[in-house]
């Protein structure tokens, strides 16, 4: 009787191990890849909202706001709705690698 495992069993072995690492390190390598993708995003919003904020601190009565700070480009437009003492924000947020639009709504104070 044989008790050992032939070339060719061990070398099917070893393909059937080798794919499953690539599968595995290209899930990884795309998670990450995504970790990053966010990161830049949410750094984007953050950094964006500060300078809307600060320019608003100066001006209450401003309308539109567009400028360029730390490399970000940000657009704010406040517009009146239909809803007295209702008004609606849109900010739009971009820098070289993604672009970010929020709306929302406000009460006037």
């Amino acid at each position: 009787m044989n008790k050992g495992f032939t070339l060719l069993e061990i070398l099917v072995a070893l393909a059937i191990l080798s794919i499953s690492m690539l599968a595995l390190y290209n899930l990884l390598n795309f998670s990450l890849d995504l970790h990053i993708y966010s990161k830049n995003r949410v750094e984007l919003v953050n950094r964006g909202y500060e300078s809307v904020i600060r320019q608003l601190n100066f001006d209450e009565n401003i309308n539109t706001i567009k400028n360029e700070y730390d490399n970000i480009t940000f657009d704010l437009e406040i517009n009146s709705t239909i809803i007295p003492d209702i008004q609606e924000y849109r900010l739009l947020l971009e820098n070289e690698e993604s672009s970010i639009t929020y709306r929302f709504f406000n009460e006037n104070e």
